[in-house]
């Protein structure tokens, strides 16, 4: 029987299973076995640390954005990036794993590619710019849903991470992000801001930008101007980070998109939706 029929979608599989099930390498985030002609691949998530993973994939809906092969300098359509280009004609497999947890790796199923690969600027390991290949992987049979309290683990986990980062590093990261997000716009015209199925679609918004925002409004509302009501567990201004242009209506996740306001005034916009509001929000990112 083979094995990989075995594999479940949805269920966590240790390494030393996804090695014995492929029979593929230890290590790599993409991994070929010419004995299972499967072409094996990993989207990593809880890393913190640009220099073991400095790539930057991003889901929209049910297709992964999958950044290529290559830590350092501009990336090439060679070795496992020419493989997930001709694994239909040479009859090779991709099978996706996600990783948010260390060691822990989410069979997400068999996907395809389902447009051409495109190239964007983004930081590698050594934090100097070079040309990525972005590999756009649609999930072959459903859509892939994952637990929503995945995600939100994993929200909550990242958040106990960015508030021990210094406010220089935030907002480098939030910068950068903002930029990428920018650029993959400009190659996805049509595409919305990265989203995900769980229970309901869930737009993915950056944690670095939207923490930075909170951080450059020194505790006030952008709206009404007033100081944050309370201070969270952190002991921080809490302030929600508002998207200007909302995600699902094509705005993008960036810095210049997005603005700190309190719980009240970010409930009032949701419910008016005023263009008074709108207004004064757009005027004071462009005046920060």
């Amino acid at each position: 029987m083979d094995k990989n029929n075995l594999l479940i979608t949805g269920d966590v599989y240790s390494n030393a299973q996804i090695m014995e099930i492929f029979r593929v390498s230890n290590s790599g985030g993409i991994r070929f076995s010419t004995k299972t002609r499967s072409l094996v691949i990993f989207s990593f998530h809880q890393s913190v640390n640009q220099k073991d993973v400095p790539y930057q994939d991003s889901w929209e809906k049910d297709t992964l954005h999958y950044t290529g092969q290559g830590k350092e300098g501009d990336q090439e359509l060679t070795r496992n990036n020419k493989k997930i280009v001709e694994a239909n004609q040479d009859n090779i497999t991709i099978h996706l794993f996600e990783s948010f947890v260390s060691r822990e790796y989410i069979y997400r199923g068999i996907v395809y590619l389902s447009n051409n690969p495109y190239k964007v600027s983004e930081l590698d390991a050594n934090h100097n710019y070079r040309l990525v290949y972005k590999f756009p992987l649609t999930i072959k049979n459903g859509n892939g849903e994952l637990p929503l309290s995945i995600i939100q683990s994993h929200t909550i986990q990242q958040d106990k991470h960015l508030q021990k980062l210094p406010q220089s590093k935030l907002a480098e990261m939030a910068q950068e992000i903002s930029r990428s997000n920018h650029e993959f716009h400009k190659n996805n015209p049509n595409d919305k801001a990265s989203s995900r199925f769980v229970n309901t679609i869930s737009f993915e918004r950056s944690p670095y930008i939207a923490n930075y925002v909170k951080h450059i409004a020194n505790g006030y509302c952008s709206l009404c101007e007033q100081l944050a009501p309370f201070l969270d567990k952190y002991n921080q201004p809490f302030l929600h980070a508002h998207h200007i242009n909302y995600l699902s209506d094509g705005g993008e996740d960036t810095i210049e998109n997005c603005i700190a306001v309190c719980p009240n005034c970010h409930a009032k916009i949701h419910a008016l939706n005023d263009p008074k509001d709108k207004e004064i929000l757009l005027s004071k990112v462009r005046n920060r």
